[in-house]
């Protein structure tokens, strides 16, 4: 609700009733709701929408004019309507607020007032309060519109008739869209930024900064998650959770992950606005890595040395198992960069030096990871990085310049990623170098004329770790973090991984867009694609959204999941004609692919 509001009462059985629509008068003053309609572009809008469904929900949201406010509420899934209520507005100003709004293509039906046009619906001589309350009370009754739960009380889950976003039966797409125009701007472009999960877990209420993956700190999640609306948290790379069972465990087990994901993903849901939900982000590249005693299998390079894309794919399937278990399920893999440069540090996490080879294991892993989740379980999203070259850094170190002659980039180094994209990943992270001086966090050709246009990627792109601010503060492209941000989103980010400071991103990108630096079209289109990644894992059918009392995954299951596979070792087929093992060197080797892999020698 709005400032100074009290929240709308709870809606009786027959509809919301005049004393519902009162909407705080006792503390607003006047309040007068809507009857008249304006006649935007010369033409009259019809008031009466009869034979509508029920699925609407109407939502409220202020506007600014002479520096007053009034509040207008937005009935969607149906007729884009616009009920407003002021207060100590003067007729003046009233109009200049309602004629933006109509300047905005929005169909606004507005009080009796001088020169905005009549209707024959509301008798033209009962023009108090409570009239008005009782004609929006039957045309409400008419049109089949509810004052929802989730505006009422936010500490209550929605349900699928005041969220129809919540129907499963609806296709994805159109549960993306009643949501995107439920949104806030705020909460749009809180969804664009992903935060550690250690500023949640700071037992420092007053910092809440990178200070251990501890229990959740509830101080914490609302300062980031619910003031500044953030969509998205990660683990980092040496981030596991502490014991959890408060019974002396030895912590960042399956079960840790699980109750850390479920403490957190029920407060989001619980206590923002719209109740929609987190994705969590995690490297799992061989295996899930991180909890204590989860299988791993053969580092990237040493996989593409079997030339075996079967072997990639089933890995890819138990990695999933144990990501769908814990709940995080946005695995920041495969490396679909390429090994060509014996310098660069991070080879061993690329499938090999041959374009075709990269290509075709990167393409089975993917469908290994995104293998759909059984029985309501949630599925995984890959993430393909890091889009384009980053392994060819002109000096071998890592988050450097690259020099590439474009007919390389495209004959060489794209075909890899291509593999990765085409088998459906549900993400690209964007390389932390440049090409041919230009950072490719800001690379409107790299990001929107390649991949968007050429290799026609739908999904979601996130920068790498802090890139964004790093226009700033490295590459000096950007004299503030607005610019950096307005660099970035219009090349085609779509999410940053800011990792700290979520106030400081909510405060610029929200500059960009009241500068015009950043348009309205742009956040909506980089949101609608993380929503759309978000419905597609099955978040929003999680039974913590429904009821926020139950937990989103069984983390009692989680050790299991985590651990199966263990005790088995990954067969490998192996072609007699390439492939050879010597004692001497215990390499498995591959004439082709010219990539070497350590075997383990075994025990003595």
């Amino acid at each position: 609700m709005v400032a100074n509001d009290r929240p709308i009462g709870p809606p009786g059985p027959e509809g919301p009733t005049a004393k519902d629509l009162r909407l705080g008068q006792e503390s607003c003053g006047r309040e007068i709701f809507t009857a008249m309609p304006v006649r935007p572009r010369g033409k009259a809008v019809s008031v009466m929408a009869k034979g509508r469904s029920a699925e609407h929900y109407l939502v409220w949201h202020t506007i600014s004019v002479d520096d007053r406010e009034a509040a207008f509420g937005v009935a969607g899934d149906g007729p884009p309507l616009v009920f407003l209520h002021g207060w100590a507005l003067t007729h003046r100003t009233y109009r200049r607020a309602l004629r933006r709004l109509v300047d905005q293509g929005v169909r606004v039906y507005a009080p009796a007032l001088p020169g905005l046009g009549g209707t024959a619906e509301l008798p033209r001589e009962d023009r108090s309060l409570a009239g008005y309350a009782q004609w929006l009370d039957r045309f409400m009754a008419t049109v089949g519109i509810g004052l929802p739960g989730l505006v009422r009380d936010s500490s209550a889950a929605a349900s699928s008739s005041a969220a129809p976003w919540l129907a499963a039966g609806m296709p994805v797409s159109a549960r993306v869209e009643v949501l995107l125009k439920a949104m806030t701007l705020d909460e749009k472009v809180g969804q664009m930024d992903q935060q550690l999960v250690t500023t949640l877990t700071d037992p420092n209420s007053a910092s809440c900064g990178d200070n251990g993956f501890n229990l959740p700190n509830a101080a914490c999640m609302q300062k980031i998650l619910i003031d500044q609306h953030v969509g998205s948290v990660l683990a980092g790379g040496t981030n596991n959770p502490i014991d959890t069972t408060s019974n002396g465990g030895v912590g960042n087990t399956g079960f840790d992950w699980a109750n850390e994901y479920n403490i957190i993903q029920q407060f989001a849901i619980k206590n923002s606005r719209l109740h929609i939900p987190l994705v969590f982000g995690v490297d799992a590249v061989h295996g899930f890595g991180h909890p204590w005693q989860a299988p791993l299998f053969p580092q990237s390079i040493g996989m593409g040395a079997t030339w075996d894309p079967a072997a990639a794919q089933a890995g890819g399937t138990v990695t999933a198992n144990a990501l769908r278990a814990t709940g995080w399920v946005w695995d920041f893999a495969p490396v679909q960069d390429l090994a060509r440069d014996n310098r660069w540090g991070r080879t061993y996490e690329t499938w090999a030096e041959e374009p075709a080879l990269s290509a075709a294991m990167g393409a089975a892993n993917v469908t290994g990871l995104q293998t759909a989740g059984q029985g309501g379980a949630l599925n995984v999203a890959a993430t393909i990085k890091h889009f384009a070259g980053y392994s060819q850094s002109v000096n071998g170190h890592d988050r450097n310049e690259a020099l590439l002659p474009l007919s390389y980039l495209q004959s060489v180094i794209l075909p890899s990623y291509a593999g990765g994209i085409g088998a459906g990943a549900g993400a690209v992270m964007v390389d932390s170098g440049s090409i041919n001086a230009v950072p490719a966090t800001a690379s409107h050709y790299l990001l929107t004329d390649i991949l968007r246009k050429q290799m026609g990627f739908k999904g979601v792109v996130i920068s790498d770790y802090q890139d964004v601010p790093a226009l700033q503060s490295a590459y000096h492209t950007a004299s503030d973090l607005p610019g950096a941000i307005a660099d970035a989103v219009n090349a085609g980010v779509d999410m940053s991984m800011e990792v700290f400071a979520p106030d400081q991103w909510q405060n610029a990108i929200l500059q960009d867009v009241r500068t015009g630096k950043i348009s309205r079209a742009r956040i909506d289109q980089a949101v609608r694609r993380i929503l759309t990644m978000k419905f597609q894992l099955g978040l929003f059918d999680q039974p913590c959204v429904s009821d926020p009392s139950k937990p989103c995954v069984d983390a009692n299951a989680a050790d299991a999941a985590v651990t199966a596979g263990r005790g088995e070792t990954l067969k490998q087929r192996r072609n007699p004609s390439h492939c050879c093992v010597t004692a001497a060197t215990r390499f498995r080797c591959h004439r082709r692919a010219r990539s070497l892999s350590p075997v383990q020698a075994p025990t003595r």
